[in-house]
């Protein structure tokens, strides 16, 4: 069953129902600081704003949260495995980055600073609506595997061999996640990589994706 998580920007627990497995909301918070911080640095493009330092500063703030809202994700458990026994993988839903706030009735109120920038940008939305993360039960922490926030590099949690090329079917199943890409096909090896197909229901396109001999984690996805 799905539960919504909402957690004060600082980490502050606030209406928030948890199932046994829901990561506690510690890592929460610092999920949700990856997620703008993300969306800052690589969706949000000052160079195009040029010298305009005033409308830079205006739109940038947009990005965050006001006082008392809270990025608002959902987080519930997933069917799916990791290799590492300890890591329990969770799909996180982005409400195109809206915020909740408590009003002054009491009730829960949905923001959304920033709903023209993505309206103009809805295959940008789709993925990245569709996150995943693991969590190490034993650890205590957090990986970030597909989706719009900095990734954490997971190849070495699998035996990966580049002489047999379903050895990567479910690696990158999981790290295009956010494509919702299930069907992948092998086209081709060369000497620096190997090239799949695979078709997204995402953004109902196909796509090659092309993983490289010396960094399997730096996945070139171009769409056909």
């Amino acid at each position: 069953m799905k539960t919504i998580l909402l957690i004060i920007w600082f980490g502050i627990v606030s209406n928030a129902i948890f199932s046994q497995k829901i990561p506690d909301s510690v890592l929460i918070s610092e999920l949700k600081k990856n997620v703008l911080a993300y969306r800052i640095r690589t969706d949000f493009k000052l160079v195009e704003h040029g010298d305009n330092s005033t409308r830079i500063k205006t739109e940038l703030l947009r990005l965050f949260p006001e006082k008392g809202e809270d990025l608002l994700l959902d987080v519930s458990n997933i069917p799916l495995r990791y290799p590492n026994p300890n890591i329990d993988l969770f799909e996180v839903t982005n409400f195109n980055y809206e915020f909740s706030r408590i009003g002054s009735d009491g009730e829960i109120e949905i923001v959304n600073n920033s709903k023209e920038y993505f309206d103009s940008k809805p295959k940008v939305d789709q993925l990245s609506r569709r996150m995943l993360i693991g969590i190490n039960r034993k650890e205590k922490s957090i990986i970030y595997v597909s989706g719009y926030f900095y990734l954490t590099k997971i190849s070495n949690d699998f035996d990966l061999d580049m002489n047999n090329p379903d050895s990567f079917i479910q690696f990158l199943r999981l790290k295009l996640f956010n494509y919702n890409m299930n069907d992948f096909s092998f086209v081709k090896q060369r000497k620096k990589y190997l090239l799949y197909k695979g078709y997204s229901k995402a953004t109902s396109a196909n796509y090659y994706i092309r993983v490289n001999k010396n960094d399997f984690d730096n996945l070139c996805v171009t769409k056909i």
